[in-house]
């Protein structure tokens, strides 16, 4: 996190055309997080690093917060809705062991549809997995489309500790949070795995919030590209930026 920036340090634009800023917040405001947790047999000796990096988390909340969690197997479960009672997402988290196949795209696809019951209006999902998938009946191109259509941002921590990911296995993870704005982990160690949270929960924290409206007045359900610049600041460090990449445009 880089705090002290104003709106005059940032650009923003629309399908390459420079928009005008009307409004710019940094506030640490509650959020709505769902934890699409991995429970899939290929998780096997995964599973406390996962439950560990779910309850470093929790440590973070601040009032307001709410959690969801949904459980990846041969089908997507939900394990425990909506709540700020984070003591019980961690003890319905205890009682799962790994075991059966791998839907981390419908898991996905169903965490992202809960998150419309949400009651703030700062959402985000966090996937903890191995990135493996062998049994989703939804497709990489519809879960892209979906999250392209869903104002949420995803954080994922790929856990590969005895096992080595392949690029495809992490290619879903790696581009739903890119496109989403969020940030991708990858872990190969258990000993990475508290850096790892703290990245997230800072990511999760610690946001600017540009806001304009569009200079383009067509309401044609077109998917809208967004890039954010920085302006060069004298006597700064090289700033890395992360963005949500677009949004589908209104149809009426």
């Amino acid at each position: 996190p880089f705090p002290g920036l104003t709106r005059d340090d940032f650009q923003i634009f629309e399908n390459g055309v420079e928009q005008q800023l009307k409004c710019f917040t940094s506030e640490d405001a509650a959020i709505s997080l769902g934890i699409v947790f991995d429970a899939s047999g290929s998780m096997l000796g995964k599973l406390d690093q996962s439950r560990t990096a779910v309850a470093a988390l929790f440590r973070t909340a601040v009032p307001g917060d709410e959690f969801f969690a949904v459980e990846v197997r041969n089908e997507p479960a939900l394990l425990c809705d909506l709540t700020d009672d984070t003591q019980r997402i961690e003890q319905a988290l205890a009682a799962i062991q790994a075991r059966n196949t791998t839907a981390l795209r419908d898991a996905i696809y169903m965490a992202i549809q809960h998150l419309r019951h949400a009651r703030n209006s700062r959402r985000a999902l966090l996937i903890l997995s191995d990135g493996g998938e062998n049994n989703s009946r939804y497709t990489k191109g519809e879960i892209y489309s979906l999250v392209r259509e869903a104002d949420i941002c995803i954080h994922s921590i790929a856990l590969s500790r005895w096992i080595r990911l392949s690029l495809d296995d992490v290619s879903l993870l790696r581009r739903l949070s890119g496109e989403s704005g969020g940030t991708f982990w990858q872990v190969a160690h258990a000993d990475e795995l508290p850096q790892a949270i703290w990245k997230v929960s800072a990511a999760i924290r610690h946001l600017y919030v540009l806001c304009f409206n569009s200079s383009n007045p067509r309401n044609d359900g077109l998917y809208r590209k967004i890039q954010v610049r920085l302006r060069p600041i004298r006597g700064m460090p090289r700033l890395h930026v992360s963005w949500r990449k677009g949004y589908m445009a209104p149809v009426w």
